[in-house]
């Protein structure tokens, strides 16, 4: 942690408190590590997602159109580019709901 971060006091119960310090002795983190790493998963950075996106489409512009094997390659990243933008959508829709 820098110390140029964000410091804002925080409420939570007790009991939360008290899980948050048990599971930062057991990760050998410090509590606001522990409660970083747990936000870090919570809310995942999108653009992780939209740099596989950008690359696949780099891929896409970038292959040759008189390689043999072409239609079958175009069609396995068609594919890999769908089921990203379904995983992308699930979780935006998960991140939404909660």
């Amino acid at each position: 942690m820098s110390r140029d971060d964000l410091h804002f006091r925080l409420r939570i119960p007790e009991d939360l408190k008290s899980r948050v310090e048990a599971a930062a002795k057991a990760s050998r983190r410090s509590i606001t590590a522990e409660i970083v790493a747990a936000l870090e998963e919570r809310f995942p950075r999108q653009t992780q997602l939209d740099q596989v996106e950008t690359a696949l489409l780099l891929l896409k512009s970038a292959m040759f159109a008189d390689k043999p094997d072409r239609d079958r390659t175009m069609k396995a990243l068609d594919d890999l580019e769908e089921d990203l933008t379904e995983l992308k959508s699930h979780i935006l829709r998960g991140l939404k709901q909660d």
